[in-house]
């Protein structure tokens, strides 16, 4: 889904659960040419040992082992000689494809997410027009009201692009942009309790996760990637530096964040779900209409 706001482009997707864009980073990377071995290495083999020294009885199998391969069967029962001559067909073993259960009620946004892909321009406020709500904004409207998980994918504004500098050492001197990952929370972030803490610690444990898939993802197709831990505000896989940026730095605001100033404390608001919210933020060289950036959408929910 394409959001156009002023010059800035961002290309939304929502979704019900962030293990849904893990799974995705994970899938498209297996077709990339980051892992790209020998096929050969990747298979094994079941092949028949062609050693005819075996003393009879075996030491595994003990006096039920055939004294002959030629003759496996009790009474000395074989095979013809013309059948034995043939290539023995090999067993290959295959690792089973790894899925998630899909419910129906996933089923159902996923044929949503189709329609919001299909739609060129989606303002964000959700307004409807004055003619009336058709079934379709019905449908969109119902849909990211039970969303918990945004990805923003936009072009790096300009005013971050030297303060991303500082912060990754290691990042390329060319055009980056820039994906926001929001998590809807229980709670809400702009007060502290034993709740809220412990909702924090597990929203941070499933960005690091999926960020970090995110950014195998991207490297694997030769883009450099790396994002902000929020709970140090450095870069992750770059070297330490002094520069930091939190959640509730002033600079998301240009990400299309609010950074609410409470007084005794910052909280950072989503323009759909407020303060209860949870950022992270990954950068990369990968532009914003890549195949693989736009890829990662489609694969979503």
């Amino acid at each position: 889904m394409a959001v156009s706001a002023g010059k800035t482009t961002r290309l939304l997707s929502y979704c019900v659960s962030l293990n849904k864009i893990r799974v995705a980073a994970v899938q498209l990377r297996k077709y990339s040419g980051f892992e790209n071995s020998d096929e050969s290495k990747r298979l094994k083999y079941f092949v028949e040992s062609q050693d005819t020294t075996r003393v009879w009885p075996d030491e595994l199998m003990g006096p039920i082992s055939p004294q002959d391969k030629r003759f496996p069967l009790p009474g000395n029962i074989g095979v013809s000689q013309s059948q034995a001559n043939q290539e023995q067909p090999r067993f290959v073993l295959r690792m089973p494809d790894i899925l998630e259960d899909s419910t129906q009620s996933d089923k159902q946004l996923s044929i949503v997410s189709q329609l919001i892909a299909e739609s060129d321009y989606l303002d964000e406020s959700s307004e409807m027009s004055s003619d009336g709500e058709n079934i379709t904004d019905s449908i969109i409207r119902k849909y990211l009201e039970n969303a918990t998980v945004e990805l923003a994918i936009q072009p790096c504004p300009k005013v971050l692009y030297k303060e991303f500098r500082s912060i990754f050492l290691e990042m390329p001197k060319q055009e980056i942009s820039v994906l926001t990952i929001t998590q809807k929370t229980e709670h809400e972030m702009s007060m502290w309790s034993q709740e809220v803490e412990e909702e924090r610690e597990k929203l941070l444990k499933n960005f690091i996760t999926t960020a970090t898939e995110i950014c195998h993802l991207l490297r694997a197709n030769n883009f450099w990637c790396d994002f902000i831990d929020p709970s140090s505000g450095q870069a992750y896989f770059g070297p330490y530096t002094n520069s930091t940026m939190f959640e509730t730095d002033d600079r998301y605001n240009s990400l299309g964040f609010r950074i609410d100033d409470l007084g005794c404390c910052k909280v950072i608001a989503h323009k759909r779900w407020g303060s209860h919210s949870f950022v992270g933020s990954v950068v990369t060289t990968a532009s914003i209409h890549h195949d693989v950036m736009t890829n990662l959408l489609k694969h979503l929910p």
